[in-house]
């Protein structure tokens, strides 16, 4: 088996695995939400992220989020470090930080993969943590 190159086979699993999850993580938000741009209008996006801040999988919801979801893993990553922990959830809103505008509310969570963090869902991620990221409008009532 050639090291060098990804095994075809493995690599369209676990992209479909991945952008399944993401698919599955913008369900979840759509049946559990009160706000109409969530619930009916679908305002929002799922994505799987690395341990350094880059796209893994997305789902097709607005992927007008996608170009600065990034840069909000990448603020938590700089900002948190080592300080992140299983289970937490972090949200942010910030414009200097990868968010678009106020209304707009980024939730990541970390996965930790390693033999003293392991925090559900446990993913087959080849990374120390991996951060599943959902950005939605939310407007208080």
């Amino acid at each position: 088996m050639n090291t060098t190159q990804p095994d075809p086979v493995r690599l369209e699993i676990f992209k479909n695995l991945y952008q399944f999850i993401a698919e599955q993580m913008g369900i979840v938000l759509q049946n559990t939400a009160t706000s109409v741009n969530i619930k009916e209008r679908l305002d929002f996006s799922c994505a799987i992220f690395d341990s350094s801040g880059l796209l893994v999988a997305n789902a097709p919801h607005i992927p007008v989020h996608l170009g600065s979801m990034s840069e909000s893993v990448r603020s938590l990553i700089n900002d948190q470090g080592d300080t992140l922990k299983p289970g937490n959830v972090y949200l942010s809103n910030n414009p200097y930080n990868g968010g678009t505008h106020l209304p707009d509310v980024t939730a990541i969570t970390p996965v930790f993969l390693d033999s003293d963090h392991i925090s559900s869902p446990p993913l087959p991620l080849p990374l120390s943590h991996s951060p599943l990221l959902c950005r939605f409008s939310w407007t208080p009532s």
